[in-house]
């Protein structure tokens, strides 16, 4: 964390995209939701802790050479401090599932689980 992370990803056929390679790297943070009593059932929650995204341009990579990518990671990631943000009354973990939308809110638990994904986007002729 707080480092720089490159290298390149390589396919096993040249591909020729229409525009730029855009690559998007994420931090997501599973949490486990509980329900108040013990028939309730258990859940995992993701929420994106970190994002950023880079273009390459599509005529300086050749897919099979390797396509570039450097991206600077953020700080490690503290816990809030709550004399900071004032006496805190409750410690816990809730979400608020809206249709179509999820909202997590944490207060001092550790996620479950943490995962970076990297996606890569490559505007092709046909399918993508």
């Amino acid at each position: 964390m707080g480092e720089t992370i490159k290298g390149v990803v390589r396919t096993a056929v040249e591909l020729h995209p229409t525009s730029d390679y855009e690559l998007h790297l994420q931090c997501i943070e599973t949490f486990e939701i509980r329900g108040l009593s013990s028939d309730d059932s258990i859940r995992n929650v993701d929420r994106i802790r970190w994002e950023h995204s880079i273009r390459v341009a599509r005529d300086s990579a050749k897919s099979k050479v390797g396509i570039p990518f450097e991206f600077t990671l953020p700080p490690p990631f503290e816990k809030p401090d709550p004399s900071k943000s004032g006496p805190m009354i409750a410690s816990g973990l809730a979400a608020i599932n809206i249709p179509g939308m999820q909202k997590v809110f944490a207060h001092d638990e550790a996620p479950r689980a943490t995962r970076w994904i990297m996606e890569i986007r490559a505007p092709l002729k046909g399918v993508d």
